[in-house]
């Protein structure tokens, strides 16, 4: 359990980052585990701006669980990144 910055160090120092959900198979793979883990996904920089740690802009709102962020499958949260929880690193792979 770390916070999101914690979370996505880890996974740096892995070699990867915080997963960067693409599609709903990816959002439906997550679900399974029922839990919430942090993902590579922060409106750190500007508020309501939401960015992929790739740097890429939101660009799909449907998977936002119902009211949030803060002020489809509707999972995601708008929680403060102290928060404690687990988290899900993504790696490129070689070709």
């Amino acid at each position: 359990m770390k916070s999101w910055e914690d979370s996505r160090q880890d996974c740096r120092d892995r070699g990867a980052d915080l997963v960067i959900v693409t599609n709903e198979e990816e959002q439906v793979f997550i679900n399974s585990f029922n839990e919430r883990f942090w993902i590579g996904l922060t409106d750190r920089e500007e508020e309501g701006t939401w960015r992929w740690v790739d740097g890429s802009v939101l660009n799909s709102s449907g998977f936002w669980y119902r009211g949030q962020p803060s002020e489809g499958l509707n999972r995601w949260s708008d929680d403060g990144c102290n928060v404690l929880k687990p988290w899900i690193c993504e790696k490129p792979m070689d070709v």
